[in-house]
């Protein structure tokens, strides 16, 4: 099937898709390049395009359809079917899914551990089956449009950039701008390094970073659990709830420690934080240092685990490493600690 038939497609169903032309390399993949510089790119999805990511499964063959279950217009299932088998999941999406999982369960048990505390999901030993490759495959290609997460079929052939356009959220999806060359999207502007590259597999140059996690008793107050997520904590039943009171855990999450655009900003949201536990400005202040000086110390050590590594995937690992520890240290010095 022809490129320009699914783009034609596309524009039937109210799609806009202007000064752009798909160019295809080895190296590359697929590029969305501009045609006429001087003029703006635009990628316009409208909501009936936008599909649940509740609506697709796998086939006998392993490739994507709708489920028969959610109501679907034939020509609007044809279009996205078509979509997914040429320039999406049956276009190498699904072996290059693959392919990255696979590296990533091969590395060392030291550098996964690594990776974990720094709020990778520890699913490095799950069976690669093409239902799991899906999830991983989707993981990147979904956005969050009236509070359901949803697949946006073309938009989601736009690569980053962190010079790239922002999606701007309306009746559909939009993103638009001017370009020398490729069309280049911004997936996100403020987050942590590893939680980018849980999402897409590379490196960025972070404008945040997160603490590690990380366990520490403070004297008359107790144990404090820094942990890097919500994401499945298990609920605690009432013998549970009984023993941290008396042990006193603390459990904080998240908690930023660098902030490029707002240095002033990670201290003073510990502070604050800590202030709704009753811990004094003094303590939480020598607390937040000791983290900064934990997560540079952790840091030097993951980069030792990947030093003359020549893997791809372990390149981009490594890149993550220096770059956390770069705007961490940075902060370090802001704060003349």
């Amino acid at each position: 099937m022809k490129v320009e038939e699914i783009i034609d497609e596309f524009r039937y169903f109210g799609g806009v898709f202007e000064n752009l032309q798909f160019e295809f390399s080895e190296n590359f993949g697929i590029r969305l390049v501009v045609i006429d510089p001087s003029k703006k790119f635009k990628i316009f999805i409208p909501e009936n395009l936008l599909y649940d990511i509740d609506m697709i499964e796998l086939n006998e063959q392993n490739q994507i359809i709708i489920n028969n279950k959610y109501p679907c217009s034939v020509r609007k299932r044809k279009f996205f079917e078509n979509y997914q088998q040429y320039l999406g999941w049956g276009n190498s999406g699904y072996e290059n899914t693959l392919n990255t999982q696979s590296e990533l369960q091969k590395l060392p048990n030291e550098l996964i551990e690594c990776l974990l505390i720094f709020g990778l999901r520890n699913d490095f030993k799950k069976d690669l089956s093409p239902q799991f490759c899906l999830q991983k495959y989707f993981l990147n290609r979904k956005i969050s449009h009236n509070c359901k997460s949803k697949i946006m079929p073309i938009m989601e052939l736009l690569n980053h950039s962190d010079h790239g356009h922002p999606f701007l959220i309306d009746a559909g999806v939009t993103c638009s701008g001017y370009s020398d060359t490729e069309a280049y999207a911004r997936y996100h502007y403020m987050i942590d390094g590893f939680d980018f590259f849980q999402i897409y597999n590379f490196a960025i140059k972070p404008k945040v970073a997160l603490s590690c996690d990380v366990s520490l008793t403070i004297p008359t107050f107790g144990k404090i659990s820094i942990n890097r997520t919500k994401l499945n904590t298990p609920v605690t039943n009432s013998l549970l709830k009984k023993r941290f009171i008396k042990d006193r855990e603390t459990k904080f999450y998240d908690i930023e420690l660098a902030n490029t655009l707002d240095p002033h900003m990670p201290i003073n949201k510990f502070e604050e934080l800590c202030q709704k536990h009753d811990i004094n400005k003094e303590i939480s202040q020598s607390i937040f240092k000791g983290l900064l000086k934990h997560n540079i110390i952790t840091l030097n050590h993951c980069l030792e685990l990947t030093a003359n590594k020549n893997s791809n995937l372990i390149f981009e690992i490594d890149r993550i490493f220096r770059n956390q520890l770069k705007i961490i240290q940075d902060q370090y010095k802001f704060y003349n600690f």
